[in-house]
């Protein structure tokens, strides 16, 4: 799912995105207040909102969204994309 899928099934009334696909998303803009994105993969290429917290049940996938080598840990927050970078490494 990319993040345009996202929003549109956002905007179609679906808040439960459980195991979302976000890797390389761009979500800036979006209002995520209410989306479960319980063990949804990101990627540091994903895009979020301004003062968006990702929640610690969310997945880091660090060489791609088809990767097996993921951790599902409290990524730092997404205010500080450069943090996001060295994750990566």
């Amino acid at each position: 799912m990319d993040g345009q899928e996202l929003l549109d099934r956002y905007a179609a009334g679906e808040r439960d995105l459980t195991s979302a696909d976000l890797h390389g998303a761009n979500l800036q803009g979006a209002i995520l207040d209410a989306v479960n994105l319980s063990a949804a993969q990101y990627h540091k290429a994903t895009t979020w909102p301004e003062d968006f917290t990702i929640p610690s049940d969310m997945k880091f996938v660090s060489e791609g969204p088809n990767s097996q080598e993921t951790e599902s840990v409290n990524p730092p927050p997404a205010s500080d994309p450069q943090s996001l970078d060295q994750r990566a490494d």
